[in-house]
Parts: structure tokens; C-alpha cells; sequence
């Protein structure tokens, strides 16, 4: 959808989240951004969740020679 229709959406959207106890929140871009990329930090930083299926142990990358992540599952 094209940005300059944001605007008309303002109240749908707002009775929307009215109706279902949701918070409507209107932030800028540069704070989205910046939400975003502090999402993407935390989870590179997050610990491993014990049990969880481990990653990357047989990828087509993974078998590359040289691959930086090979043996390290």
C-alpha cells in the first residue's frame, strides 16, 4: 500500500485496536528503525534456549571449505 494512504487508515486502525485492547502506538521511522535494529541485537546476543533444535549442522553453506561455522554445532 502505498504510503500516502497511511493517513486515512488512522482511525480504522485506531477503533481496531479500541475494539481489541491493543495499544495504538505512532512512532517515526528513525525510531522504528532503531526499535528494530536493537530487536536484532538482542536476539544475536541471547543465550541459546536449552533443548532447542541447533542450526546451520548441514546447510549448502555449511559444507563450503572454509565455511566460518563449520564444526562449531
Amino acid at each position: 500500500m502505498p504510503r500516502y494512504r497511511y493517513p486515512a487508515l488512522v482511525p480504522h486502525i485506531k477503533q481496531l485496536c479500541a475494539e481489541n485492547g491493543v495499544e495504538y502506538r505512532a512512532d517515526g521511522e528513525l525510531a522504528v528503525v532503531r526499535r528494530n535494529f536493537a530487536l536484532l541485537r538482542d536476539v544475536a546476543h541471547a543465550s541459546p534456549d536449552e533443548g532447542a533444535p541447533a542450526t546451520r549442522l548441514d546447510t549448502l553453506w555449511s559444507r563450503r571449505t572454509g565455511a566460518a561455522w563449520v564444526g562449531s554445532n
